[in-house]
């Protein structure tokens, strides 16, 4: 969306509204009630990551942040190439994340009916098939809803690693506030490798080893998963 306003209107007007929006938002928080400080404890961090939920959760948030990292880099670049536009591209992405924001309450609904790991194992399962569909470089008519549905397939591994991340937190009694942070690391390493990594691999060798290695990553994430039961209904 931003990249279609820079397009059309430049990139000053846009940096102007982020600024204006982050005032908002920074003036929205002096209403806000102040919560009751929690106790970081290094024993409840120990015992978080030796945790499967939270540790489990950590790396389903890293991996689909990964592979929208290297999307993010070499999707554009493809469409480009092809003769695409700023703004048809960010119409892509625009769609794409239309689809993540109608399934993230579907799965959050699956992942709390049916436990953690079953739409996590769809999700992999979808991203295996769908992002090597991406590193075989088709034309835009096939790339495009490709790509769409990957980064839908991507987006749906968060809502499962939010709920894993916070049950292991409660469960070990670490503080949200330091599962969180914890949370937003594992995100930022995934989305810093992404492009660094899969953007210098594409321009020595092709785009079709970072989608390939992507794919691998999440056929290699399903057999280290284990089947949870189903959430009792006070868990829920």
């Amino acid at each position: 969306m931003f990249g279609i306003a820079a397009a059309l209107s430049g990139r000053g007007v846009v940096f102007a509204a982020l600024a204006g929006l982050a005032l908002v938002l920074a003036g929205s928080t002096l209403g806000l009630e102040t919560m009751p400080a929690e106790h970081a404890s290094g024993s409840a961090l120990r015992q978080a990551l030796g945790d499967r939920r939270f540790a489990g959760g950590l790396l389903l948030m890293a991996l689909p942040s990964l592979l929208l990292g290297t999307v993010a880099v070499l999707a554009p670049l493809h469409l480009a190439r092809a003769g695409w536009g700023a703004v048809s591209i960010g119409a892509t992405w625009l769609c794409g994340a239309a689809f993540e924001a109608v399934q993230a309450p579907l799965v959050g609904r699956l992942s709390d009916r049916r436990g953690r790991v079953l739409p996590v194992r769809i999700a992999l399962l979808a991203a295996v098939v769908l992002t090597l569909g991406l590193a075989a470089g088709s034309r835009p008519l096939v790339y495009v809803p490709l790509l769409v549905l990957a980064t839908t397939a991507y987006g749906a591994l968060f809502t499962p690693a939010f709920a894993l991340i916070a049950d292991g937190a409660e469960a070990s009694g670490l503080a949200q506030g330091v599962a969180f942070g914890l949370m937003n690391a594992a995100w930022a390493v995934g989305a810093l490798a992404g492009p660094a990594v899969g953007g210098t691999v594409a321009a020595a060798t092709g785009d079709w080893i970072p989608f390939v290695f992507g794919a691998g990553l999440c056929a290699l994430a399903l057999p280290a998963l284990r089947w949870s039961p189903r959430p009792t209904r006070a868990a829920s």
